[in-house]
């Protein structure tokens, strides 16, 4: 949260692109390599799964899953519509993940187990399931193509332009 959010106000970024024409910064970069070290001080015999730097350990039963930065174009933009999302898996299944959306200071966190909570302002909000009641759609702001819209239109739904996954997913 602190690298992401000083390299967020500082307007310094590195920009370049992954070999699937997606952009990375040295933000992305460091940011997972903090929650790297991290978790290898505190959790040496697990496996991490990351977005910028690959695999280790999968051989282990108990995995770490980690995107430094979901949503980079945003995070690009100056938008506040990305987060750092971290996840972990015992035995190839996920058990608990947590999503920290930066520029608002909310957190969410949980699992099947555990239900899902928001941290907000210091304050833990259990969140209830509530079925969906309305018809609109968060779908992607950079890339709703040609596809998408039309689809969303002749259905009756309102698209809802929103960055990365995991903001989507809270």
């Amino acid at each position: 949260d602190a690298i992401t959010l000083a390299r967020y106000q500082a307007l310094d970024l590195t920009i370049t692109n992954k070999p699937d024409n997606t952009p990375v910064t040295d933000a992305d970069k460091s940011a997972e390599s903090a929650i790297r070290a991290l978790l290898h001080e505190h959790c040496p015999e697990d496996g991490i799964v990351g977005e910028e730097f690959g695999t280790q350990g999968l051989e282990n039963d108990r995995y770490w899953v980690i995107d430094p930065i979901d949503g980079t174009k945003e995070f690009i933009r100056q938008s506040k519509d990305f987060c750092v999302m971290i996840g972990i898996c015992y035995k190839g299944e996920p058990v608990f993940g947590v999503i920290n959306i930066p520029k608002t200071g909310e957190v969410f966190y949980g699992g099947e187990e555990f239900g899902i909570s928001l941290k907000r302002h210091g304050e833990v909000i259990n969140l209830p399931n509530v079925p969906l009641q309305d018809e609109k759609v968060l779908c992607s702001r950079s890339q709703r193509g040609q596809i998408i819209l039309p689809y969303m239109t002749e259905n009756g739904l309102t698209p809802l332009p929103c960055g990365s996954s995991g903001v989507k997913a809270c």
